[in-house]
């Protein structure tokens, strides 16, 4: 199989749409759930975020919202193979790195640092 990625959505998407719902949007796409690639939603807000991916024996779903800040834009995100890696293959440990690295692109809006 080859290497997993990370395919961030342009288009904020309504967070409380299901899994079930947003892996439609995969393959509506023309992707592949069982690709071993992690999907990233944003909504409109960019405050919060939503994961998904398949790692090799079930559909698995992560959520994430910030209590202050918003994600920045899906160009300034750089993610490592390792860390979409771990995400797919590494459990919860895996996947706290992922939102680790997210966390780590986050635009607190009261941060006068540019």
């Amino acid at each position: 199989m080859d290497q997993p990625q990370a395919i961030f959505y342009r288009e904020p998407i309504n967070i409380q749409l299901s899994p079930e719902k947003l892996a439609d949007f995969v393959r509506w796409s023309g992707n592949k759930l069982d690709s071993g690639d992690v999907f990233i939603f944003f909504n409109r807000k960019r405050d919060r975020c939503k994961i998904i991916w398949h790692d090799g024996k079930a559909f698995c779903s992560l959520e994430k919202r910030l209590e202050r800040g918003l994600f920045a834009a899906n160009d300034k995100i750089d993610l490592t193979q390792s860390a979409i890696e771990n995400c797919v293959y590494g459990g919860i440990a895996g996947q706290r790195e992922l939102l680790h690295a997210l966390m780590g692109n986050v635009i607190y809006l009261d941060d006068s640092r540019k």
